[in-house]
Parts: structure tokens; sequence; C-alpha cells
């Protein structure tokens, strides 16, 4: 039985509407263009690029001179005017709308309990983000119904979604309090976990024998695994999450370095849509970019490694001149700064770092 009604797009629309009405989320003004890959193992490839200048757009409210600062987390409570499924699995979680949008209907799936952002994922989690991306897609995990409608020819494409996670301190995220995302992937739009799996469509769990495949196009270290297009289980989601995750912590085994403060923590970025599951390992949240005797520092997350990029009110130099130049190198030398080097085709255990 799926968790989400049938007509969640719907639910979500009209509280998404009401809440843009009533001021309480607030639609970012944003310009967005494509940059195709000016690396030649990457032809087919381009990102997403898109400039905001969110200091300038976002409210700010007054400081009272008489409180105490303290750390805030705005998850902890809830807030119908954002809610739109307010419990979820036995009130584990609930699922809202994300307050300052850059893309609409940004969804956050959020536990009720104050959990950090460097936890695992769990086989609730894992299943709770699968099950909504089906139903999203207007899929129904229960209906094995193969008749497919009169009308499916003429119908409108459906529209893409991914989940993703960014787990630990240089994954990127901005609140420690545990919750995965959820938002379209721009029409036209492919990634490199998309480029893989179209060449190795054929789904299957992991093992000793066959493991997660590898884009040796990107710089970046990388691992995706197929998913059926059929019912996928919870023991399902969870052998392949191990398998990407063992492969990502690798890049941590760190045991030569005495000072533990030169550690790297643990991070990652998890994606995954209805056709793959994902995980980049990663070293930082921001690096410089330097571009035409101008250095830049960019922040990402998990969207930077879905080739989406955003650029705030002081980057918007770098944003012109890299679509006028149409030149996209400074966003990958980014992208593996960000990240582990790509050591393509080595077995598990030499890619430890």
């Amino acid at each position: 039985m799926s968790l989400y009604p049938k007509n969640l797009t719907s639910i979500i629309t009209e509280v998404y509407n009401k809440a843009v009405e009533n001021n309480d989320v607030i639609q970012f003004k944003s310009t967005s263009k494509y940059l195709k890959t000016s690396n030649s193992k990457e032809a087919s490839m381009k990102y997403h690029l898109t400039f905001c200048d969110i200091d300038a757009q976002k409210p700010v409210k007054p400081e009272r001179e008489d409180t105490v600062k303290t750390k805030f987390d705005p998850f902890i409570r809830d807030e119908p005017e954002f809610a739109i499924i307010n419990s979820l699995m036995n009130d584990e979680y609930k699922l809202v709308l994300n307050k300052f949008p850059i893309v609409d209907e940004h969804l956050l799936l959020v536990t009720k309990k104050a959990i950090p952002q460097a936890s695992l994922l769990t086989p609730n989690d894992l299943n709770a983000s699968y099950q909504l991306l089906k139903a999203l897609q207007g899929e129904d995990q229960d209906d094995d119904d193969d008749d497919e409608d009169e009308e499916e020819e003429n119908a409108k494409p459906k529209s893409r979604h991914v989940i993703f996670y960014n787990c630990g301190e240089n994954s990127g995220y901005s609140i420690d309090h545990k919750h995965l995302q959820c938002m379209k992937i721009p029409n036209k739009l492919k990634t490199f976990q998309d480029f893989v799996v179209q060449e190795n469509p054929e789904p299957y769990i992991p093992n000793v024998k066959r493991e997660a495949l590898e884009n040796e196009a990107v710089a970046f270290a990388n691992f995706t695994i197929p998913l059926p297009k059929k019912i996928v289980d919870e023991e399902y989601l969870v052998m392949c999450y191990v398998n990407l995750l063992q492969r990502a912590l690798s890049y941590f085994q760190q045991w030569e370095e005495a000072d533990e403060s030169k550690r790297l923590a643990p991070s990652y970025s998890f994606m995954m849509t209805t056709d793959w599951m994902s995980i980049v390992p990663r070293s930082s949240e921001c690096a410089d970019i330097e571009f035409e005797g101008n250095t830049y520092t960019m922040f990402t997350n998990a969207l930077g490694y879905l080739h989406m990029l955003l650029f705030k009110g002081g980057q918007k130099e770098l944003y012109d001149k890299l679509l006028e130049k149409k030149d996209s190198t400074p966003i990958e030398d980014f992208l593996l700064k960000c990240a582990f080097p790509n050591n393509f085709s080595a077995p598990p255990a030499e890619s430890d770092y």
C-alpha cells in the first residue's frame, strides 16, 4: 500500500499556491540557462546554471536587542501553512514545502525527531523517499496492471523528480536536522547518472562479482546503480544503498593521518530517481573558482552532482562570463575540488584514501 494519496500532486500544488498567495513561501526570481560541457569526454552533457540574488530578495526580520541568539531548528515544530502531509509512517516523518524555493514545489521529507544530518539513511528513509518519487510520477507501487491508457500516447511527458540527501559536514546542508529533499529535474537535463544507466540499463543488486557503475567521463568519483521499472521493495533499496555507501566511505579511510583534526568527516551526496540510485563522496561543500583573473567562492550540495548549479548575488559576473565564453571547465574543476578524483575501474580495495 502506498504511503501517499493518489492525488498527491494536486495536494502539493494547492498547498504551494496558497502558501505563495499568503506570502508564507517566498518565490525567488531567478534566471536559468544551459551550458554545454567543453570537455570532449562529456560531449553530450550539459549543466543547468541558475542565477538568483537570494540575499537581496530574502526578507530580513529586525533583531531584538533583548533576545539571546540560539541555534534555531525550523523543522522541530509543525507549521500547517507548509504541510503537505503532517504525519507519515507512524508519525516518523512529515512532508513539507521548502519555505525559500528556487524551484516551484520544492519538497522536504523531514524526520519528526531531531536527528543529525550526518546520520545514515534508514530503511524507512529509503522506502518513504522511493514511494514519494513513484507517487509524484503517478506510478502506484501496488498496481501491477500493465494495461495502457488509450490516451497515453497523447499525454504530456511525466515530470521527473529526484530525491537527494546532503549527508555530513562537507555535503552542503544548511540545517542539521535530518531531511531529504525532492524537486523536479529541469526539462531536457540529463545527468551523468542518466548517461551511465542508459548504457547499462539492466537493474541488479551489487555483489562481490558486480560493483556499482561508474561514469568515467566525469572527473570526480561517482557510483550509480540502475533500479528496476517494476516494484522495488525496502530490502532492495537498502542493499543498493549499503553497496554505494561502502564505496563512498572508502575515500575516508585515512588511518595514516595521525592528526585527527586533519581527517575529513565522512560526507556524501545521495541522489535517487525511479531509474537509479547514486552517491558521490564529498571532500568539501565549497571551493574557489578562478576565471579570467578573478576568484569566486562557490558552494554546492547534491544538486551540483545533478548538473544543477546556483550562482548568487556576487557571482553574477562569473555566471554571465561562463555562458558568454561557453566554457564549462571552471564548473568541472569546481565539482572535482568538492569531491574526490575519479579512480574509474579500480577494484574497491584500491579506492581507499
